[in-house]
């Protein structure tokens, strides 16, 4: 018979696995040199556009295509954590203590998909591992209570989207003014992709709206309506109403507009193994 381990039993026999055996020559080597390619692009990234989305490699010049937050800064400092990069981490720290997310360098709205898989979840991952596995590192608690701050404030920012009847967040949201695009429908990856992140930011902060908002919105993916909307088990079309939350035709994919959806089942064992290890 089949027995599953638990969360906890799993993470116990990583840890005996990792004290009794040492990482050969080339584990070593493989590890230098990823940690060293980090450095390399975060170098060239920082002298040339720290605090902008994105670097250009070949002229140097800079984007702000996510509303000018720092998308790449951000979305770098889980990485930088786990490589155990203190002073990379410590200066990312600052540039989230300091930022205005009322305030877009480049246009009024932010796009909630693109915003919660970068940021959003890079905030809410940096939290966990500096509370965690990790809590050795930038122990200035200023820092850390900005970054839980910011973390609530961003959530909030996003929950705007969600102004719909239906519960199905829109595309598009002004974080200032907490006003949605008005839009009529969402791809099912800007639904379904919240769900991690919202609740995981209900279970660290013990407020259960932002989880509520993003299971309702999940509720419809995970019971889709009409039935022509799931040609195949588990395959949906690519698009849903905002106003009802049914299926918009029955043409869709595993790839692109789809793609974050897959991440459903995978969210919920997450969270499951986490609060088993809680």
């Amino acid at each position: 018979m089949l027995r599953i381990r638990s969360g906890r039993e799993q993470v116990k026999l990583n840890q005996q696995e990792q004290s009794t055996s040492r990482p050969s020559p080339i584990q070593t080597a493989r590890k230098k040199a990823v940690a060293a390619a980090f450095q390399h692009a975060w170098d060239g990234y920082s002298k040339h556009c720290f605090g902008h989305d994105t670097l250009h490699p070949v002229t140097n010049t800079c984007e702000d295509d996510f509303g000018g937050w720092g998308a790449t800064a951000i979305d770098s400092l889980p990485t930088a954590i786990i490589f155990g990069n203190e002073n990379v981490t410590v200066q990312i720290l600052e540039f989230i203590a300091a930022l205005d997310l009322k305030v877009l360098k480049s246009g009024t709205r932010i796009q909630v998909f693109e915003v919660t898989i970068r940021h959003f979840a890079a905030m809410i991952s940096a939290w966990d591992l500096l509370r965690g596995p990790f809590s050795h590192m930038a122990r200035n608690e200023d820092l850390r209570h900005a970054l839980y701050t910011q973390m609530i404030k961003l959530g909030d920012a996003l929950s705007c989207a969600f102004d719909s009847s239906s519960g199905i967040p829109r595309e598009w949201v002004d974080p200032a003014s907490c006003q949605s695009d008005h839009g009529t429908q969402n791809t099912i990856a800007g639904v379904g992709t919240v769900i991690l992140e919202f609740a995981r930011l209900s279970d660290i902060t013990g407020d259960r709206k932002y989880a509520d908002l993003a299971e309702k919105a999940e509720n419809h993916l995970l019971n889709p309506q009409p039935a022509s909307g799931e040609p195949y088990p588990g395959l949906l079309g690519s698009f849903v109403s905002v106003e009802t939350g049914q299926i918009i035709g029955s043409q869709g994919s595993w790839g692109a507009l789809a793609d974050c959806k897959i991440r459903l089942p995978l969210s919920f064992s997450h969270r499951l193994t986490i609060r088993s290890l809680l």
